[in-house]
């Protein structure tokens, strides 16, 4: 991918130099070295392009699974000072690199999304929600997490094993909730797994059903 990069940019018929989507393609395909993809990023802008959401994804991609958190949430800065848009997948990686950034990245998620949805219609998916909800998890908002699992049903959007999973760690002292969930995962057909067992059982302990 680098290699025809490289031959379209030296191309002297314009109509063969390197696009947006070009630029786009080569990040996806480099996604595994945050620090190409950083450099690419800012090439494309030297070429007079300007970065899409995809872009400003893939490189935050890119930065997260590098673990450059720091990094991460600079380019999400980045995104919103330059105007652009993100769109739901986009969203997604966004609320990840602010949850898994320094500090109480629980704060930086929900200001970020209280942020964006004064400014544009924000589309959350099953996967939005469930970063929101581990936001709530780290942060000690079982409230919160309540209001957003009722908002995912109210927009239809469709609970899945984390979510509820998350749910169960959030109100594992609640013996009741935790119940509730649990009916809520057999009406709707989602399968616990390991992980949901595992909370469920710490939960009765907590509850002093363990026997």
């Amino acid at each position: 991918a680098l290699a025809l990069l490289e031959e379209m940019k030296a191309a002297a018929d314009p109509a063969r130099r390197p696009t947006l989507y070009s630029y786009n393609s080569v990040i996806a395909a480099v996604g595994n070295n945050h620090l190409l993809a950083l450099r690419l990023l800012e090439e494309l802008r030297g070429r007079g392009l300007r970065p899409d959401a995809y872009s400003y994804s893939l490189a935050i991609a890119a930065c997260l699974r590098a673990r450059a958190t720091t990094r991460a949430q600079a380019l999400v800065a980045e995104m919103r000072e330059a105007g652009v848009a993100p769109d739901a997948g986009c969203v997604i990686v966004c609320l990840n690199a602010c949850l898994q950034g320094p500090g109480e990245g629980w704060r930086a998620a929900f200001a970020y999304l209280e942020e964006l949805q004064e400014n544009q219609d924000v589309e959350l998916t099953v996967v939005s929600y469930n970063i929101l909800l581990s936001a709530c998890n780290k942060g000690g908002m079982p409230e919160r997490a309540l209001e957003l699992y009722e908002e995912m049903l109210d927009e239809d959007v469709e609970p899945d094993v984390v979510t509820f999973t998350t749910l169960i760690q959030i109100f594992s002292s609640d013996w009741e909730k935790v119940q509730g969930f649990l009916e809520d995962m057999k009406q709707r057909g989602v399968a616990p797994n390991v992980v949901t067992y595992g909370a469920a059982l710490a939960a009765a302990r907590h509850a002093g059903r363990g026997r």
